[in-house]
C-alpha cells in the first residue's frame, strides 16, 4: 500500500518497500522479455537460396512417347519457367541427354541422373560416365527397388520367400549400386552418389550400407 502526502510539487505517493520491489521485478520482466524476443529475431534468408534448395523429379528419358510433355518443347519451358536449379531424371537416351545438357546451358539446370528401372538398360559405368558431363552433379542408385524386380550380374532380387513373408533380398540392386559407386568415384570424385530410392519408404533399411 501507499500512503500519499501533500508537497509544494502536488501529490507525492510513498509506496512500501514490498510495493517497491514488486515495481521493480516487473521492470525487470519486462527488460528480459524484450532482451528475449531481440535475441530470437530470424535473420532473413536470400530467396535465392531457397530457390536453390528446390529439386524436382522429371523423365525426359520417356521423351519418345507422344503426347508426353518431355516429347515437346513444353517440358523444357516448364523447368526454365519453375526457376528451379536442380532435377532428377534418366540419362540413358540420347534425346535425354541432348535436353539436359541444353537445360544446363541455357538456364544452369544441374542434374540427378538415375539409373532405368531394368539394370540391363545402363551399366553402372555408363551411368557414371555421365558424372564426366558439366550437367550431373550427382548419381543415384537403380530406381525404386520395392517396385521393380532386378536382375543383374547372375543376382536376382527376391521380395517374398514361399510362404510370402518378406525377404527383402536385394543383392541384384547392391552389386548395381556398389558397382556403381566405385566407377563414379573413379570418374568425379567429389560429386555425390546417392542410394537407391526405393518407392517404399518403409523398405530402406534393406537396402542400409549401399
Amino acid at each position: 500500500m501507499s500512503q500519499r502526502s501533500q508537497s509544494e510539487k502536488g501529490s507525492v505517493f510513498n509506496f512500501s518497500n514490498t510495493t517497491r520491489q514488486r515495481f521493480a521485478a516487473a521492470i525487470a520482466g519486462v527488460e528480459n522479455l524484450e532482451q528475449r524476443r531481440l535475441l530470437t529475431v530470424e535473420v532473413a534468408t536470400p530467396a535465392e537460396n531457397f530457390v536453390d534448395s528446390i529439386g524436382v523429379n522429371t523423365h525426359f528419358t520417356i521423351s519418345s512417347q507422344p503426347g508426353n510433355p518431355y516429347n515437346q518443347q513444353l517440358g523444357i519451358d516448364l523447368v526454365k519457367s519453375l526457376g528451379v536449379r536442380h532435377i532428377r531424371s534418366g540419362d540413358h537416351t540420347t534425346t535425354a541427354h541432348t535436353r539436359l545438357q541444353g537445360l544446363y546451358d541455357t538456364a544452369g539446370v544441374q542434374t540427378l541422373v538415375v539409373p532405368p528401372a531394368d539394370a540391363a538398360d545402363a551399366s553402372p559405368s555408363y551411368i557414371a560416365g555421365r558424372l564426366a558431363t558439366n550437367y550431373a552433379e550427382a548419381v543415384e542408385g537403380l530406381n525404386e527397388p520395392a517396385n521393380w524386380l532386378h536382375t543383374y550380374n547372375g543376382y536376382t532380387d527376391v521380395y517374398l520367400d514361399a510362404n510370402g513373408n518378406m525377404v527383402g533380398d536385394f543383392t541384384a540392386v547392391r552389386q548395381y549400386n556398389n558397382e556403381l559407386y566405385a566407377a563414379a568415384k573413379a570418374v568425379a570424385p567429389t560429386k555425390l552418389v546417392l542410394s537407391s530410392a526405393m518407392g517404399n519408404p518403409q523398405m530402406n533399411s534393406y537396402l542400409a550400407g549401399t
